[in-house]
């Protein structure tokens, strides 16, 4: 069993003026795109404008309608091979990282408290056997939590991780002061070994990854699954299943 001690120092990378600089200006932007949209369904509430009508029009009656539509037919072929491709894993070894929305304090000013937190959760799981973790990218407390868990992963830590997102790409949060740019978090995701991208917007995707794994970790505690976890594996542990 390896201890604390043993599991390599990491911590995320601080941005540089360069990147900060970049992040804001996205940042200005992604406002501005946001409010020009607001813009748009205003008119088109109030006085009728349907722009996206008339670009559906041009759609139909242009000469690259074959195209598009073999396009899109290849997009969704790829994407059944992609859901066909999901990984499967075994509960008894897949421990889960998510953020409760009543949970608070993982941010800009507390990161490095939450790496040692994270990693001390990581050595405690690797001591019960876990060899997945599967990640809720949404939340500031999961984000940390992937890009703790890749920064082991470079230090030679060897497991299975997987990523998903429990709300649409519009509300996911950072524990960063200015976010990451819709580019850097692409870039990151694809670092995973799995992200589940297509489970968005099933309305119980939380409960679903918690059906799945034998350890649950939050921002504040962390819950062992009576179904996957069997009971003299608890007393090995020296764990009481709460009732």
């Amino acid at each position: 069993m390896r201890e604390l001690w043993e599991i390599p120092a990491v911590k995320t990378e601080r941005a540089s003026l360069h990147k900060f600089i970049h992040r804001l200006k996205f940042q200005f932007w992604q406002l501005k795109e946001e409010l020009d949209l607001k813009i748009y369904l205003f008119f088109l509430t109030h006085f009728g404008w349907d722009l996206a009508k008339e670009d559906e029009d041009d759609l139909e009656n242009s000469d690259n309608e074959e195209d598009i539509r073999s396009f899109m037919e290849k997009i969704e072929q790829e994407e059944k091979e992609y859901v066909a491709a999901a990984p499967h894993f075994e509960p008894r070894r897949t421990a889960l990282f998510y953020g409760k929305k009543s949970e608070y304090g993982c941010n800009f000013i507390t990161t490095r408290k939450y790496e040692k937190y994270i990693i001390s959760l990581y050595a405690q799981a690797i001591s019960w056997g876990m060899t997945t973790f599967v990640v809720d990218y949404a939340t500031p407390f999961g984000a940390l939590a992937f890009e703790i868990l890749l920064a082991l992963r470079a230090k030679g830590e060897i497991f299975q991780l997987y990523l998903f997102q429990s709300e649409p790409h519009s509300r996911r949060k950072s524990f960063r002061l200015i976010p990451e740019t819709d580019r850097e978090r692409v870039l990151l995701a694809q670092k995973a070994d799995y992200y589940y991208n297509y489970l968005y917007p099933k309305n119980n995707i939380i409960e679903y990854f918690i059906s799945c794994a034998g350890v649950i970790f939050t921002q504040r505690d962390f819950y062992v699954s009576k179904i996957h976890i069997p009971q003299y594996l608890l007393d090995a542990w020296g764990l009481k299943m709460r009732t």
